[in-house]
């Protein structure tokens, strides 16, 4: 890509990078509405159903702007300390309020809340994002050391390879316990892709749009386990593009955009508590519109999220972390 096409791209998706977040939420979102509870949107179904997308998009946005984050404070307990103060708060504390309301609404015993196995599953099962971003936190330092010596290309092949062959390798042992990783392996490529280009600038235009229509067939066809793999492919166009999209949209759409993109993590956490519940379901009873019933939990789940993002943000302030 010539520097100037180059330098645009690199331009807006850094100035809209959380919209990138928000849209990435609200398409997860709309694909777990559907995993949990079978939930329909007519001509809209195959997009929803590849929702996983969204993921990589933050994955891709994690490793971009790590890469820019560490430039920027190159000591790394200043890095690291920024970085964990944004997740293990909201983290924490969310998944605390919770142990303390499942007891109370009957979802479980007083006493799961103090066993090791419910922090572990719920951040690695339920809420396995938490776990995949903490661990690529701390292989980021491994990752661009790799990307300074080997290059863009063939760090990224190298990732391909890894994820293929971790994979494949989880699903043939059929150990239980080792399951999960299954998702992790299938997100590497896409974070070092972020790493990639943070480091050293953006393809050409047309391998872009090469990666998306390759991909088009792959997150169709190909059976699940590998479908997330080839999800990296579609989400680093999406990820480069849409913010052409996004910059011709009206004021108030990008700024509300923008804002809500800073509740991300805590709209993740609660939306998959509110959905491993039967919310949806129950709300859905008394509507009887899927569609209806997705947009009003939708703007709960928004609300509650402003709300616990300012009040951990006034908790970290108050604290002095």
């Amino acid at each position: 890509m010539d520097n100037k096409s180059g330098q645009r791209m690199k331009e807006l998706l850094t100035a809209y990078r959380m919209p990138l977040f928000s849209v990435a939420m609200i398409w997860i979102y709309f694909r777990h509405n559907f995993f949990y509870n079978d939930f329909s949107f007519g001509i809209l179904d195959p997009i929803t159903h590849i929702g996983d997308i969204g993921v990589d998009i933050f994955h891709f946005l994690s490793g971009y702007g790590l890469t820019f984050s560490i430039k920027k404070y190159p000591d790394s307990i200043s890095f690291y300390k920024r970085r964990l103060i944004r997740i293990l708060p909201s983290v924490i504390i969310l998944l605390g309020i919770f142990a303390v309301v499942d007891p109370m609404i009957g979802l479980s015993k007083w006493y799961e809340i103090v066993k090791p196995q419910y922090w572990f599953f719920s951040i690695y099962s339920i809420y396995w994002y938490v776990g995949a971003i903490l661990l690529f936190y701390m292989l980021f330092p491994f990752i661009i050391n790799k990307v300074e010596q080997c290059g863009s290309a063939k760090t990224i092949i190298a990732t391909y390879v890894i994820a293929i062959a971790g994979v494949l390798l989880i699903k043939f042992s059929h150990i239980g316990i080792f399951q999960q990783l299954v998702l992790y392996f299938a997100r590497v490529p896409i974070f070092v892709m972020g790493v990639c280009m943070a480091y050293y600038g953006f393809w050409r235009r047309e391998m872009f749009l090469a990666c998306f229509i390759v991909s088009i067939p792959l997150v169709y066809l190909l059976p699940k386990d590998l479908q997330r793999i080839s999800y990296s492919l579609m989400a680093v166009a999406i990820v480069c593009y849409l913010p052409y999209i996004l910059d011709k949209l009206p004021s108030i759409i990008k700024k509300a955009l923008k804002v809500s993109g800073l509740w991300s993590l805590e709209f993740y956490l609660i939306h998959i508590y509110l959905l491993k519940n039967n919310t949806l379901g129950i709300i859905n009873e008394r509507i009887c519109s899927q569609s209806t019933t997705s947009l009003i939990v939708l703007t709960f789940v928004l609300l509650l999220s402003w709300i616990a993002n300012n009040a951990i943000v006034k908790f970290i302030k108050t604290v002095g972390l």
